[in-house]
């Protein structure tokens, strides 16, 4: 968090131009309504928010860094979809099955426990939800990225390596869980078989 705040007034100097490519880039397949409720988690300084707030109802912009999410407020003055809150993406201060789709760009690579959080991240998302993730190649080779990804209960709907960025990027859905259907099923019924 420290450096973040430390170096929030260059980062748009200093990365503006690779997040607005990798942003081009995941928002061309996605749909023009990606959902009524969407979490920009590790939103920076918010560059991905004026991108996004034409295709949804309302935007979470979550950010650990008191200072970018200040360079985040001047990009959003104004509007009234997008709201900024300070927290940690390890510990994300909302209920379960909340959200339909959650923008995680360029962030795994800051976190002690990606696993942690993807779990976080799952637990939030409505059954039909989207996650949207990016790693750098550095962090995490293609293959260990969609492991991870799998393992933590995602269903890979894309996956791409951008070599010219530096990084892979997934769009992915939440796992059915065949037990919880079968409880379910159990339970509309009347009784456990």
């Amino acid at each position: 968090m420290l450096r973040y705040n430390l170096t929030a007034y260059l980062y748009d100097t200093r990365y503006a131009e690779d997040q607005k490519m990798k942003y081009a880039l995941i928002l061309q397949d996605l749909p023009s309504g990606i959902g009524r409720l969407v979490l920009d988690l590790g939103c920076g300084t918010g560059l991905l928010l004026p991108k996004i707030m034409n295709r949804c109802g309302e935007i979470i912009g979550l950010d650990i860094s008191k200072e970018m999410l200040k360079r985040a407020h001047l990009l959003t003055d104004g509007k009234t979809s997008i709201n900024l809150i300070l927290a940690d993406a390890d510990h994300l201060p909302f209920r379960k099955c909340c959200v339909d789709a959650i923008f995680a760009m360029t962030l795994l690579q800051n976190m002690s426990d990606p696993r942690h959080m993807l779990n976080e991240i799952r637990e939030l998302m409505k059954p039909k939800g989207r996650l949207v993730i990016t790693s750098l190649d550095e962090i995490k080779d293609p293959k260990a990225f969609r492991s991870l990804l799998k393992r933590s209960g995602f269903q890979l709907l894309r996956f791409q390596s951008i070599s010219a960025l530096k990084c892979h990027f997934a769009v992915c859905g939440v796992k059915k869980d065949p037990l919880a259907e079968k409880s379910r099923a159990e339970v509309l019924s009347g009784g456990y078989t």
